[in-house]
């Protein structure tokens, strides 16, 4: 024992190896010291705390800290445990009032009983590729790569370990579904984010890291991704598009059309893009979020019961509406049991719309009253239409925007143009606005036939200049082949007799010079593909034949199952059993408002491949 006399200073030095001893075995004593000497440079990772002689000192890490530094979060979330403790303040200093009840829903982007109970762990079989994939950013782990289920409420959070139990990565878990896992954030192990730590720390911070509660870890996560979101799609779209003007009544006057309204809008420095998708999901690090804005409207849908039991659509209703200028309602697609937390509850229809949020400047708060008519928006320069209530997915099909403005510049100069599986009218408006002559829907659905007579009539088209057919498009194609080859063998054979319009056959013969061709998914499952592969070939083949020659030929594909290339293979070998031949023009996917992960393909779902033929 070495004897000290009793000094300032010698106190000083007993309080500096008490706290020293403290520091190094990490017991909670260390909290009440203060860090602020020139030493703790050499601890960027680790708190530095208060003595109470103002000593610095560098504490344990703290299993906040340190879970949110493994997840890689540190960055978007600013200092979350002081979020978290704001918000806290906040609500308890109006608890009971109504702004108290606001203020606390407009933080609520993740449901509560998420946040009340700790990740499920799961773990991966051995030797599955899903380790790599997900280490490459590939967010989605499905179900036969999981070692064991585990039972647990649709969209609770979960974390993945490899087959040896060292931790990948935090998402969405859901048992019921193949898709099981939807990563949220990748592990970042403590090796790899700082090699000063000695290795009892490196092991404490691994074994305490699945330890950490959910809301220090997801609920500013979730505000920060949104944030980031919204930012991309403003430098995408320009300020001036959350304006959102609504399009202006178009006067049935010739002398006011829809392309001087335009016009006047971009000098007055108004986007004329007001529909577009705000969160694309994985692609903006938020699973199975889509969120499409119309306007002064915005449809959220989530996808599959996972997602339904993760987010607060009330609290990202909220948010939207506080964030955006201009933004009137925010609806949800797809009914949701509550606490169940699945997308299609009993008897719930696929349909159905509810209003999440709304501004003070909504008119009603009524979905019928608001949806009542379809919602209409701007692209570029052209006027369509969006029906949450009655039609498919948000309302509208905002992933082929710009593939529509292409068909646009190709249709000028009076081209004939066949829009198959035309739905609203999308490709059918372009082309008209374009220039052509004489356009032709065709859909087996009759209100979606009705809705692309609207939306033309809407843009100030002349009715005469459209035909829509209901009826299958694949029956349309054949039956127009095989009047074709009627007409060609009563040339070879000189007689015209039975072929409507007599010797004016190349009028009368039904070919087109743009054919668009956007069939739905057929290959919804890996199953499916090569019954899908087979239904493309003969649809694609078909369509090459009424196409004339020295015309364009338009084929798509929205399966997320069918890469790039064999969707190429597949329109190169329609193209050729026609007896056809072409040169390819454009090969596009989904525009920058659709975004993917790098390492994803089955989020580059959409092709779009456009062929001259000769």
């Amino acid at each position: 024992m070495i004897f000290l006399p009793p000094s300032h200073k010698n106190q000083n030095f007993v309080w500096f190896l008490l706290a020293s001893v403290l520091s190094l075995c990490h017991t909670p004593y260390t909290s009440a010291f203060h860090c602020r000497s020139p030493s703790s440079r050499h601890f960027p990772s680790r708190r530095l705390s208060p003595s109470p002689l103002g000593v610095v000192f560098p504490a344990g890490p703290s299993l906040a800290a340190s879970t949110k530094d493994a997840f890689g979060l540190t960055a978007e979330t600013v200092s979350e445990t002081a979020y978290t403790r704001k918000t806290k303040r906040e609500s308890k200093s109006v608890e009971g009032t109504g702004q108290g009840q606001k203020q606390k829903a407009r933080r609520s982007l993740i449901r509560s009983n998420v946040l009340q109970k700790r990740p499920v762990v799961l773990r991966l079989v051995p030797q599955s590729s899903a380790k790599e994939s997900l280490r490459k950013g590939d967010p989605w782990v499905f179900s036969d790569a999981i070692k064991r289920k585990i039972n647990g409420p649709p969209g609770c959070l979960a974390l993945l370990q490899d087959e040896a139990g060292k931790p990948l990565a935090l998402g969405l878990y859901d048992s019921s579904s193949p898709l099981a896992f939807r990563m949220l954030s990748l592990y970042n192990s403590p090796q790899r984010r700082n090699r000063l730590l000695n290795r009892r720390q490196r092991q404490e911070e691994t074994e305490e890291w699945h330890k950490s509660e959910p809301n220090e870890v997801s609920s500013s996560l979730i505000a920060s991704r949104l944030e980031r979101a919204l930012d991309l799609r403003e430098r995408l779209f320009g300020v001036s598009s959350h304006l959102m003007l609504r399009p202006p009544s178009l006067s049935p006057s010739p002398s006011r059309s829809l392309e001087e309204v335009s016009s006047e809008r971009e000098r007055e420095g108004v986007s004329v893009t007001t529909g577009y998708r705000l969160v694309n999901g994985e692609g903006d690090g938020l699973p199975g979020l889509v969120i499409d804005r119309y306007g002064p409207y915005a449809v959220v849908r989530l996808d599959g019961a996972g997602p339904a039991g993760f987010y607060d659509g009330g609290g990202i209703g909220q948010f939207l509406v506080d964030r955006l200028h201009g933004l009137d309602a925010v609806f949800l697609k797809g009914g949701v049991t509550e606490g169940a937390g699945r997308e299609e509850g009993e008897g719930a229809s696929r349909k159905s719309v509810s209003l999440l949020a709304s501004s003070s400047s909504c008119p009603s708060k009524d979905v019928e009253v608001l949806l009542k008519h379809p919602i209409e928006f701007y692209e570029n320069g052209m006027v369509m239409h969006s029906d949450p209530l009655r039609g498919q997915k948000t309302g509208a099909f905002l992933d082929q925007r710009e593939n529509r403005q292409i068909i646009r510049k190709i249709a000028a100069g009076g081209k004939r143009v066949l829009n198959l599986f035309a739905y609203n009218g999308g490709f059918s408006v372009a082309a008209g606005q374009g220039g052509a002559s004489h356009v032709t829907s065709v859909d087996s659905s009759k209100g979606a036939i009705e809705a692309s007579r609207a939306v033309w009539e809407r843009n100030g088209l002349s009715p005469g200049r459209h035909l829509p057919v209901v009826g299958d498009a694949l029956e349309f194609l054949k039956s127009s082949t095989e009047f074709n080859e009627r007409v060609e063998a009563m040339l070879q054979k000189e007689d015209l007799g039975g072929v409507p319009g007599g010797g004016d056959v190349k009028v009368k013969k039904k070919e087109w010079e743009v054919v668009v061709v956007d069939p739905p998914s057929f290959a919804c499952s890996r199953a499916s593909l090569m019954g899908a592969e087979k239904k493309y070939k003969e649809l694609f083949e078909m369509a090459a034949r009424v196409t004339a020659s020295g015309g364009c030929l338009a084929l798509s594909s929205c399966s997320s199952h069918l890469r790039l290339e064999r969707f190429m293979e597949i329109c190169e070998s329609a193209v050729s059993s026609a007896g056809r031949t072409g040169k390819v023009i454009e090969v596009r996917q989904q525009a920058g408002d659709h975004p993917f992960p790098l390492s994803s393909f089955a989020m580059r779902y959409l092709k779009f491949v456009l062929i001259e033929l000769d």
